[in-house]
């Protein structure tokens, strides 16, 4: 079945799916984020609302689309900034899961540190003041106990 004849899905990041699946999608192609762009029915963007607009809906169908073809189809799509988006080859699907979403998580620390160690203390009362304190020693309990798990291992700096 031709592109012309395959009919058209929606939402549509099914019909990107649908696409990508029909060309296959081998280990290690790259996906261009012009494809994205025009499978899910973009256009250029004249205007700063329209930029805003397509940022979102972009945003949302690729999201929708990773998540499906992950879960549906064990394909892992990772970005390639100013390139586009990568099928994980599935020998190295779990080292980079592992480092994504390790530096996630260690960025989600820090900034949860800044938010609770940031606090204007003299507008707080006694309660709120045990409370954001209680909160601080267990961010510190979280850190501790995470801490071996978020270190990479010897010769995964590439991943």
């Amino acid at each position: 079945m031709t592109e012309e004849q395959t009919p058209q899905l929606f939402p549509a990041w099914r019909h990107a799916e649908n696409r990508l699946l029909l060309d296959g999608l081998q280990p290690g192609k790259i996906i261009p984020r012009e494809w994205f762009m025009e499978a899910f029915g973009l256009r250029e963007a004249q205007t700063v609302p329209e930029v805003q607009r397509n940022a979102l809906i972009f945003l949302r169908q690729l999201t929708d689309l990773r998540d499906s073809l992950l879960q549906k189809h064990s394909v892992m799509l990772r970005a390639l900034p100013g390139i586009g988006y990568q099928v994980v080859p599935p020998e190295h699907q779990t080292a980079v899961a592992m480092k994504d979403r390790t530096d996630e998580i260690k960025r989600s620390f820090a900034k949860l540190s800044r938010e609770i160690s940031h606090v204007q203390l003299d507008a707080l009362n006694d309660s709120q003041r045990a409370e954001n304190a209680n909160a601080i020693a267990k961010l510190g309990t979280l850190r501790a106990l995470m801490a071996p798990m978020l270190k990479r291992p010897e010769g995964d700096e590439d991943a």
